[in-house]
């Protein structure tokens, strides 16, 4: 415990140290900024004084002031490459000057006159209300010590420096400096920097010019078609485009096309010697990669010119299909038809295919198109998730910490579209981007995420509570505005790879909506060593197999069968439409064996499952349903027992209303017993009792009370007609 102690005092004063360094950094900083303002307005009110004094004719005083500001600058007191500081120090210089003219101090005012010359060569002297004997004194200082250079080179536009400052680009026309040696250096790209010493002399103009040597040598690129991106060593160095013209006629020719289909040469400059690779590429076309050899003539170094580079097409062709047919098919965002259809001339590499059938789903994937080959896709339409990333306070900022991550795993979907953030979701649709009451995305903004995705389900997050882990609270919601109550609240941490693979599971898994069925009604007894038979269900696989009341199983598919746990275990692992023999002891002790074709029988899925996404399962059976539809299976086991799943979700949850409409009413059940009409009327009953509609609720529990063998749950739920009879003697008389 004293080491921990030791260990937290010791951190507290590492910390405290070093926001103290970086206060004093910072306070330092405004000093300092603070101390040169300071000096500034200081010196420029001397300077100031000292112009009164020189106008007031108070010669001694202007000379010390003048002198003040100078000896402060040389003492550093003033900062060196401030704009100020070239004003105060050069009217110092000047002042001063004109100060010892007026005294007759002709050898002093020249040699100030020459230090503000040097000081700043470029210095404005007032000419207009100056003296002009002082003027004369000026410029006869200025025409004994400035220069002038000119400069030209060869090539011009070389860089041109004077003992390390620079000086202009080339060619420099009468550039005035003052007298002495200088170190001039000339640079340019592709050449070998030069440095030449001069002497500028004063009243004297240099001339001077110099050939640069090169080390490299420019290229001009030509290609048909126009349009080719061209790299260089795998750098892009631009894009061909306009006309070749006539200097191309000849190759047209032997390439055997029109000489207005080669571009204008593209210029790529500065190539050193050597080989270098050179890539043209353009879509549809296939890319040629060529070796260039690069040599530098120092004596005649033009642009090396190649013959124009000819790309030939690469296209295939697609063959799209869908279940159910009849879906818009997007390529590349623009649409080509309908499923089926064939697609020729389509150029080769990858290509963004949507199939989408509007109310049903759609399909969405990256297709790589071969040259001359045809690529068939046939594809079920499946649910879409759209991904909206994290709920940001600030609109527009960047993706918070996290937000790819999350994007990263998502991507490994397999039974559902991804649309997120860089894949296919508009930058305005982000969560970042709007939120309503509490955080949460308002349902306005979700409707047009759903509308211009297409998504089944929509998922975002914001940023949790976790100390040092990266916590996330997710929030996934059906699409579907009228579905929309149910949501999923989930916290995971980024950190935790586990917990990604895990959502990323939950969100894939498909439910199932079907189970093997033999129409057993079995219970165990204490005087049988196998379960008995209570109840055939009419029309059931047994039934059909001449199974009879009464009888008890001894085996199913060769398995001994002790208890009904283990009858609807050995059943489970049988598949619809499959022949299992099954082994009975009929009453009195007779044993058969009979021949049963597995059947199915719809299920309601178990809402008390773990981990159960229920945004999702109301998401799920809704689009199963409509799948189903498309498929024209408006009465197929999947689709019944899908509404009724969304519909015991939804009452699970309350929403009555949504559950007769969303659930029931796409509903058509026959009468019979299991999973039928009678099944139907019993929740639409229970839904109406909880809406107060009483008329409404006993017409259906009354219909579901005349129906015995009807059950809830599946073909081997318990009957909903005893049920429905207690619910009668609960509703209120009218």
């Amino acid at each position: 415990m004293r080491s921990e102690g030791r260990s937290c005092d010791s951190g507290r004063r590492l910390v405290a140290a070093f926001c103290l360094a970086v206060l004093c950094s910072v306070t330092g900083t405004a000093q300092e900024v603070e101390d040169i303002a300071a000096a500034l307005d200081r010196y420029k009110g001397i300077l100031a004084l000292a112009s009164q004094k020189l106008a007031d004719l108070d010669l001694s005083e202007a000379l010390a002031r003048f002198s003040e500001v100078i000896d402060g600058y040389k003492a550093g007191k003033l900062p060196a490459n401030n704009p100020l500081t070239r004003q105060i120090v050069g009217g110092a210089y000047e002042g001063r000057a004109r100060t010892h003219a007026n005294l007759g101090r002709i050898a002093e005012a020249e040699a100030d006159f020459e230090a503000l010359i040097r000081f700043d060569i470029t210095w404005p002297m007032d000419r207009a209300t100056t003296s002009p004997k002082i003027v004369a004194l000026y410029d006869k200082v200025r025409q004994r010590i400035v220069g002038s250079l000119t400069l030209q080179t060869e090539p011009p536009g070389a860089q041109a420096t004077l003992n390390g400052e620079a000086i202009g680009v080339t060619p420099i026309l009468g550039r005035d400096l003052t007298a002495g040696a200088y170190a001039l250096r000339l640079e340019a790209p592709g050449f070998d920097p030069l440095t030449l010493q001069i002497a500028v002399k004063g009243g004297a103009p240099l001339v001077k010019s110099a050939r640069l040597t090169p080390n490299a040598r420019s290229a001009l690129v030509a290609t048909s078609p126009v349009g080719a991106k061209v790299s260089l060593d795998g750098k892009e160095r631009g894009v061909t485009f306009g006309t070749g013209g006539p200097e191309y006629a000849e190759a047209a020719a032997r390439l055997g096309i029109k000489p207005e289909e080669i571009s204008a040469p593209l210029l790529l400059e500065h190539l050193s010697p050597g080989e270098h690779l050179l890539k043209i590429e353009k879509e549809c076309h296939e890319p040629q990669v060529l070796t260039v050899k690069v040599s530098v003539d120092p004596a005649a170094n033009h642009p090396l010119r190649f013959e124009p580079i000819k790309l030939t097409h690469s296209l295939g062709s697609l063959s799209l299909d869908s279940s159910p047919a009849g879906a818009e098919a997007l390529l590349d965002g623009a649409s080509v038809g309908k499923t089926p259809l064939k697609l020729e001339g389509i150029c080769s590499g990858r290509h963004q295919v949507v199939l989408r059938k509007e109310g049903v789903g759609q399909w969405i994937g990256l297709v790589e198109v071969t040259k001359g080959q045809r690529r068939e896709i046939a594809e079920r339409l499946r649910m879409t998730l759209a991904y909206l990333g994290f709920v940001s306070a600030a609109p527009g900022e960047t993706a918070p910490p996290g937000e790819q991550e999350l994007a990263a795993a998502l991507s490994s979907l397999r039974n559902l579209n991804l649309v997120g953030p860089g894949s296919g979701l508009s930058e305005a649709s982000t969560a970042r981007k709007l939120t309503g009451e509490g955080g949460d995305l308002t349902q306005a903004h979700l409707s047009t995420v759903a509308s211009a995705t297409a998504a089944d389900l929509i998922l975002w997050a914001r940023p949790s509570e976790g100390g040092f882990e990266r916590k996330v609270e997710l929030t996934l919601q059906p699409a579907r505005a009228a579905l929309a109550p149910v949501r999923d609240r989930l916290e995971i941490s980024l950190d935790d790879k586990r917990q990604l693979q895990e959502l990323v599971s939950r969100l894939d898994a498909t439910t199932r909506l079907t189970a093997p069925w033999l129409g057993i009604h079995a219970i165990e007894l204490h005087r049988t060593t196998n379960p008995m038979i209570l109840r055939v269900s009419a029309g059931g696989p047994a039934a059909k197999a001449g199974v009879r009341e009464g009888e008890t199983v001894v085996s199913l598919g060769g398995k001994p069968i002790a208890s009904p746990r283990e009858m609807a275990k050995v059943l489970s692992g049988l598949r619809d439409g499959a022949q299992a023999s099954l082994a009975l002891n009929a009453a009195g002790g007779q044993p058969r064996q009979v021949n049963v074709a597995i059947g199915a029988t719809p299920i309601m899925v178990p809402l008390g499952s773990p981990g159960l996404l229920r945004a999702r399962l109301a998401a799920e059976m809704e689009f199963r349903s409509r799948m189903e539809a498309a498929l024209g299976k408006d009465g197929s086991i999947e689709r019944t027992s899908a509404l009724l799943s969304l519909t015991g979700l939804l009452m699970k949850e309350g929403l009555w209303e949504a559950a007769l409409k969303e659930g029931l009413e796409p509903l058509s059940l026959p009468e019979g017993p299991g999973i039928s009409a009678g099944t139907a009327s019993f929740l639409k009953g229970v839904c109406f009792q909880r809406l107060g509609r009483t008329a409404d609720a006993r017409k259906m529990l009354g219909h579901a009370a005349s129906q015995p063998e009807a059950t809830i749950g599946s073909h081997d739920g318990p009957p909903v007609a005893e049920r429905a009879e207690q619910l009668l003697l609960g509703l209120p008389p009218g």
